[in-house]
């Protein structure tokens, strides 16, 4: 992983795409966004949503008509842990759908190119704690396996973080693990 100036300007030109994106999310727990671009070319975009065909059954947040998603029937489960059991879309997988079936793209397409994701708290982009607390190994599976990106940002309070797609599903593998291990560690005996 390496920091790049919060200041990028390709970078920074894409955090108001976030932010209209994530805004779309209908999760309640958790509005994410996640933009994919090539110099100044926009290859996909997306954001977490319940699938059309859930969309009757569940809903992400709680309701008094719909199931909540299986995963917010654990509120004890943080840290990615039991992200196993969230029912949503998630933004990253989301963009590569429509990188790839809306907007016509190829793997080799990707080569080189950038996945911003970003996450809404108080209207604005989150700025993550340095380093980020990866999370979610169905979504950097789906990057690492499915794509050629070159880079995978996240805004970080030191500025940008930047991993390679393979380094990004290790990195998170790692830190889904530290989680796990805490959530087992919290349990009594």
């Amino acid at each position: 992983m390496k920091l790049v100036s919060a200041n990028d300007i390709l970078l920074n030109d894409h955090l108001k795409d976030i932010v209209v994106l994530a805004r779309r999310s209908d999760c309640k727990e958790a509005q994410y966004g996640a933009v994919i671009f090539k110099g100044g070319v926009l290859l996909g975009i997306g954001f977490n949503h319940v699938p059309t065909i859930l969309k009757e059954k569940y809903v992400c947040g709680g309701s008094q008509i719909k199931q909540d998603c299986p995963r917010r029937q654990f509120p004890e489960l943080r840290g990615g842990v039991g992200m196993d059991l969230c029912i949503a879309t998630h933004a990253e997988e989301a963009a590569i759908i429509d990188m790839y079936q809306s907007r016509g793209h190829n793997l080799a397409s990707t080569r080189g190119a950038t996945m911003l994701i970003g996450k809404l708290k108080d209207g604005a982009v989150k700025v993550h704690d340095y380093p980020v607390k990866l999370t979610c190994t169905k979504c950097s599976g789906k990057i690492a396996n499915e794509t050629q990106l070159e880079k995978i940002a996240f805004l970080t309070t030191n500025g940008f973080a930047i991993y390679g797609r393979e380094e990004l599903h290790e990195e998170t593998i790692k830190s889904l693990r530290r989680s796990y291990q805490e959530a087992v560690a919290a349990q009594p005996l």
